[in-house]
């Protein structure tokens, strides 16, 4: 639920954890101060960001504007390049108000990583009591255990999805213990490895993702879980069907009014469209099956003074293949950064971050590469 809550036309916070910086991949900002549009028993917040990113790579990457380890390119001539964007600029609009069911929420906000610069969906969810239904964050993620990168694809192997979504969520035994149930969109991407044809997906089921979490000033600890059905149909009327799932467990912890630290592991077999990689593979003839895969971060961000902080974070994501996979197909990628930001003033940051990347092929082949980005933003309060 939200860390404001509305009673007659007045805002009452409710709850807030330890402050250790800015994070810009969960920025929200607080609903009682800054643009705030209220009437009797309603109330709109307008919040987000202008972000622009100064990049320098100095090996070849497929994606200019995020750093996602996965589109390093492999045997391509040695070249450096220099992009300017201001994509992952946010605008938000967060409505409550009072009715006889409580509290009621309605929040909207995207990005403008749509084709051409175009403004991207990233939220579009309402809120009532314990039921959440539009699209947001998955279930299956941890939004808390996103550590603060300038780069805004983040972890290889951190569960970042967001999608429609009905979400039922308890608080069970003891406070902060919470139990979650959804059905979530099937979203599936299958990867046809050797044949020009095409294949039919199949998704005869939404998702089903259940969530045990249990969140306190300094410690969040979530187990979540997905079980899909997933298939295809090639081009000969060869259908291939199979049940996918998958297990995440992450944990983020203050140590110190300064420093926290983030972990994640990941498994399962078919869910790789929860961090962007393909759920299943299939020869586009008369073969397919589930890719396996394995996942891990762990990451660190400390508040040198109130004004200056930084991170590290390390992650790590491998794919199982079957034998008819071509060579060139992804098998594991490797994420590495770290970064300085500094807020001068009230609602401004300025930040360098170093990333460093690693992809392997199924055939052993590999490449690396440098990208040094600089970060210059101004946020909502």
């Amino acid at each position: 639920m939200p860390l404001y809550s509305l009673s007659n036309g007045n805002f009452t916070k409710i709850g807030s954890g330890t402050d250790t910086g800015l994070n810009l991949n969960t920025y929200s900002p607080l609903f009682d101060k800054g643009i705030v549009i209220q009437s009797d028993n309603v109330a709109m917040k307008i919040g987000g960001y202008v972000k622009v990113d100064v990049i320098q790579d100095f090996q070849p990457v497929g994606n200019e504007a995020e750093f996602d380890t996965q589109t390093i390119l492999i045997g391509v001539p040695q070249r450096q390049n220099s992009n300017l964007h201001a994509q992952q600029s946010r605008l938000n609009f967060d409505t409550r108000w009072d009715t006889d069911l409580g509290q009621v929420r309605a929040f909207v906000e995207g990005d403008f990583f749509g084709d051409n610069n175009t403004y991207r969906l990233r939220h579009a969810y309402g809120e009532v009591r314990q039921l959440i239904v539009g699209q947001t964050w998955s279930t299956f993620a941890n939004v808390r255990a996103v550590p603060p990168t300038l780069d805004s694809a983040g972890p290889a192997s951190i569960i970042n999805q967001r999608q429609s979504q009905v979400r039922w969520t308890q608080e069970i035994l003891h406070e902060g213990l919470s139990f979650s149930v959804a059905v979530e969109n099937p979203d599936l991407t299958v990867t046809n490895t050797i044949s020009d044809l095409s294949v039919t997906s199949v998704t005869d089921s939404p998702d089903l993702v259940t969530r045990l979490l249990y969140a306190d000033e300094q410690t969040s600890l979530q187990l979540s879980g997905v079980v899909r059905s997933l298939g295809l149909i090639t081009p000969n009327g060869d259908r291939f069907e199979q049940s996918a799932w998958g297990a995440n467990a992450s944990a983020t912890h203050h140590f110190s009014e300064n420093d926290e630290g983030y972990l994640q592991f990941v498994v399962g077999d078919g869910i790789g469209s929860y961090n962007g990689i393909p759920d299943v593979v299939s020869d586009g003839i008369s073969r397919g099956g589930l890719l396996p895969m394995m996942g891990w971060m762990v990451a660190w961000n400390h508040r040198w003074t109130k004004k200056l902080q930084s991170s590290l974070t390390y992650s790590e994501n491998i794919l199982d293949y079957p034998s008819y996979q071509p060579g060139d197909e992804l098998h594991r990628n490797t994420y590495f950064s770290t970064n300085l930001i500094w807020s001068p003033a009230t609602h401004y940051f300025m930040g360098i971050e170093y990333l460093y990347g690693i992809r392997e092929n199924v055939d052993g082949q590999d490449a690396e590469a440098h990208r040094l980005q600089t970060s210059f933003g101004f946020y909502l309060p």
